[in-house]
């Protein structure tokens, strides 16, 4: 688990959401939640307590208390200090941050132990072997609806407050305000394709994803339709590539069962394909390693690179035809007019050991030097070769260089 919050810590859009932009205050969200407790149970002559479980105000804690151990100093103290019932009043007072050693460790104990008390992330309590890919998924969800509350509840204090004047800075019209979460910045969406082999006719539909699984099979070394034969033969000399995983995952790939076709007006054979319409700021890849199927640990090495490009799995570049007689689209005339999408490392999660236990280690990036973050333990590394020739990689983590239409 602390290997998922030290590469979740190090994100730049993680770190700009909650340093930088202040999307998510703790004290503001603990106003508001006060505020709307007392507004709801005015009536009521009971002391109202607030509700502390925010695990999105506990976050943001957690990171101000790791930037403020960067910069040497400490800012417990004065996060701590501060009451839910002050925070009413016109004034309040808290203690003045102190000076510590700069880079002092942090421990995430109390941020662990508040995650284990959410209802959603109860059944990842206690210290037995949990997967990393399963936390960083519920953790996600949990800072998603919890910013989402927040920031729902400032979009309806303004529109309470001066309701012609907000909706004139909104579009001038009655269009439900997007809510901008933490989770934003890993969301993207893939394009999901139907294709009759019969008749041809095409349906698809969009599909929200935080993080992409990839199967690690030899097979997806062994493509029989090739869209860019020279990359291909390139990477066929290698070992398994993630590039290669994500060629096999935008891959077309026949149903097994009949689904009816609309045009056809009958059960026929369909071909299933997913491309990526929308590409994320952070791009996570999660490679399935574990196979509940054979109950044994997957560990062949994959390698990945310092630099991915995403844009030959655009669905213009990457989506079957739709014709009469079903084939790939050439793609010689396009390779050299497709969009350049680059992604940066800058952060892996590593697994070692089994498939009922093992520890999981991480590798950030800070700045433009990477360390190894093993538990209490880190150490700068000489390179980011190091990282790249690790071949117990479990997930990966992207961010996005430039930001396009895409």
């Amino acid at each position: 688990m602390t290997s998922v919050l030290q590469c979740l810590v190090n994100l730049i859009p993680v770190q700009n959401y909650f340093l930088r932009d202040v999307r998510h205050n703790t004290d503001s969200c603990i106003f508001l939640r006060r505020a709307n407790e007392q507004s709801n149970r005015s009536n009521s002559t009971e002391e109202m307590p607030c509700n502390l479980s925010c695990l999105a105000c506990e976050f943001d804690k957690l990171m101000l208390s790791y930037y403020g151990r960067c910069v040497g100093i400490d800012i417990s103290k004065s996060i701590n200090s501060r009451k839910s019932d002050d925070l009413l009043s016109r004034e309040f007072s808290c203690q003045e941050p102190s000076s510590v050693e700069c880079g002092l460790p942090l421990t995430a104990s109390d941020f662990i132990v508040s995650t284990w008390r959410m209802g959603e992330m109860r059944h990842l309590a206690g210290h037995d072997q949990h997967d990393a890919h399963e936390f960083l998924q519920a953790l996600l969800d949990k800072l998603n609806e919890d910013c989402k509350k927040m920031e729902q509840t400032i979009i309806s204090v303004k529109r309470r407050s001066n309701t012609s004047k907000f909706l004139s800075q909104n579009k001038e019209n009655n269009e439900s305000i997007r809510v901008k979460t933490v989770i934003s910045s890993f969301q993207g969406f893939l394009k999901s394709v139907l294709v009759c082999q019969q008749c041809g006719e095409k349906r698809s539909q969009n599909e929200p994803f935080v993080n992409i699984s990839l199967p690690i099979n030899r097979k997806a070394t062994h493509h029989q339709n090739n869209y860019h034969d020279a990359m291909y033969r390139q990477r066929l000399s290698k070992l398994i590539d993630i590039r290669n995983c994500l060629d096999h995952f935008t891959e077309e790939e026949s149903l097994s069962d009949l689904l009816h076709c609309e045009w056809c007006k009958e059960p026929t054979s369909m071909l299933k394909q997913h491309t990526f319409s929308k590409l994320p700021t952070i791009l996570c890849l999660h490679l399935k390693r574990f196979d509940a199927a054979t109950n044994k640990k997957i560990d062949d090495p994959v390698s990945f690179p310092a630099v991915l490009d995403m844009g030959s799995y655009l669905p213009h570049w990457r989506e079957v035809e739709q014709t009469s007689v079903l084939k790939t689209p050439d793609t010689d005339a396009c390779d050299n007019t497709q969009p350049l999408i680059l992604y940066d490392l800058c952060g892996t999660i590593n697994h070692s050991g089994g498939m009922n236990q093992g520890h999981y280690v991480a590798n950030v990036k800070i700045e433009d030097a990477w360390y190894n973050c093993n538990d209490a333990h880190v150490r700068a590394l000489s390179s980011v070769d190091e990282v790249l020739k690790n071949n117990e990689v479990y997930m990966i983590f992207y961010t996005r260089r430039n930001l396009t239409l895409y």
